[in-house]
Formats: C-alpha cells, structure tokens, sequence
C-alpha cells in the first residue's frame, strides 16, 4: 500500500479547520472550495517536492537516466504548472487539535467541519491522498518512479506520449508531499486537475471527475480575492447520492465568540438539524 493512499474505512470522517465565515459558508452552501494551489500558503509545498525529484534523477545510480525522460520529466512538470491547475482543499485526521485551531480556525474561534470520506473518495470525482512527510519515504517513492520511467524508455522508447503521461503522474504525487515540520497536522488533501481553456472566463475549465457510479459532471470555475491576489476555485458540492449531507458534524472552537456560535448552530437548523455539534473544551490561551 503506498504511503499516501487513503482508506476511508480505516478513517471515516476527515477534519475541517476553518474561521466561523469558512464555516458559514460551507454549512450555507453546502459545499467546500478547492481552491488553486498557487494561491494557497501551501505553494513552497510543490517545489519543495520538485526539487526533491530532479535532485533524485541527478542522484539515480541505479542505471544511467536516458535524457529523453530526463526531458519528458521536466516537460510535464512544466505543463503541470501551465497548462493546468490543481485545486486543493485540505482537511485533518484530528479532530480536536490545538496547532490547527491555532493555525486554521481563527485561535480557536472558528470551527472544524468533519466531512463524510467515503463520500470524498467514492461520489464526489476527487482524488484524495494522505500527505506524506517522511522524506525518506519521499525519496524511495521518487526513486521507484523514476524507475518507471526509465522502465517504459528502454521497453518501448517511440511511445512518447505513455512515457509522458507516467511522468505527468509523477508530478500530480508531489501534491501530497509536505515538509516533516507539519507532520503533527495528519493532513488529507483532495484534488481536481483542471485543463488549461483560453477562452473561458478564468482561463481554465473543469471536466469532472470519476465516481463509482460512473462519470461525476464538471463544476464552474470561479474567483474570488484571496490572500494572494485573485483564486479560482470550485465549489464542491457536500451532498451524498441518497439526498444526505456529506457534513457528519461541526465542532466549535474553545474561544468561539457566542454571538458566532448562535451563528453556526441557526445555519445548521436551516440546512439539517440532524448534524450534531460539539464543542472543543481544549484550554487556549491567546
């Protein structure tokens, strides 16, 4: 089993962490952003990643690395970064967590979401994945990869665009690396890759995703002011198949302020008053 890969049986439910606005309009729209990566403060994420890749191939000494998937490796790390986007959301495995409070959720005066993952990752046509924080783990992980490549090459070295699309996923895996400082956060990420389409509004143009029930249809692309400048994004839609919300619970940070506490439990009444809400009783101090 690779080390990213998410089971939604071992881990039902995924976290959250979100300011009292985020969590108004998640609960009110019934849906969560996945929003650009490059305009998220995860951005030195991916060259973090990157740059662990290309070291890899200059330190692969298992056999010499054929320059054409040398550049077919840089090709599709470059068309990844400009002829499509990937947007991101992220969530936690923990669901009571003081850094993420802290860091997330306003100092603990906004809430934690927790979100159904048997709906993210077999209805909702998102690629959900572990992130990984053990860079030896990351180094064997690029190291096989590479392998790959080198494998695909020398068995049939005409067949460019297979070659290509090995590399293509190669770079989409670094997505779910993160430096091993975060590693307390247990971070889960989903993802859609959008297409590069000059001719829609933002320049890019969603195509869906797959479920187990087939084809999941495309969503609009959007934007809104972010901390970064402009971000697209899509709005995901938190509804299950059977008509239930994907929304399992809403905890309430420790520091929440009464007035948005009254706040999120009226959403909550409107949108289904089954979800249960709780509070965290974690001691935070400002």
């Amino acid at each position: 089993m690779l080390p990213n890969y998410f089971d939604y049986e071992e881990s039902p439910q995924v976290f959250h962490y979100t300011s009292v606005l985020g969590a108004l309009g998640i609960i009110e729209s019934h849906s969560i952003w996945l929003t650009e990566y490059s305009s998220l403060n995860d951005t030195q994420e991916f060259l973090y990643g990157k740059e662990l890749y290309f070291d890899a191939l200059k330190k692969f000494t298992d056999r010499e690395v054929p320059k054409t998937v040398e550049y077919i490796a840089a090709l599709a790390f470059d068309d990844l970064q400009k002829r499509t986007n990937m947007l991101i959301s992220s969530f936690s495995l923990i669901p009571d967590d003081l850094s993420q409070w802290r860091s997330y959720a306003d100092n603990a005066r906004g809430c934690v979401i927790s979100i159904d993952s048997e709906y993210l990752s077999e209805d909702a046509g998102v690629a959900i994945r572990k992130v990984v924080y053990d860079k030896a783990v990351m180094q064997s992980l690029t190291f096989a990869s590479i392998d790959v490549l080198i494998e695909q090459y020398q068995e049939n070295p005409t067949n460019i665009d297979t070659l290509y699309d090995y590399a293509r996923r190669a770079a989409v895996d670094l997505f779910s690396y993160k430096h091993p400082a975060f590693a307390s956060e247990q971070e889960v990420r989903i993802s859609r890759l959008v297409l590069e389409d000059i001719e829609s509004e933002h320049l890019f143009k969603d195509v869906g995703g797959s479920s187990r029930n087939g084809h999941v249809p495309s969503l609009d692309i959007q934007s809104r002011n972010g901390p970064f400048g402009d971000a697209r994004f899509i709005a995901l839609p938190l509804q299950k198949p059977n008509e239930l919300s994907a929304i399992k619970a809403v905890g309430l940070g420790s520091a929440i302020d009464l007035a948005d506490k009254q706040k999120i439990l009226e959403a909550i009444e409107k949108l289904d008053r089954s979800i249960p809400t709780w509070q965290s009783r974690i001691p935070y101090r400002t």
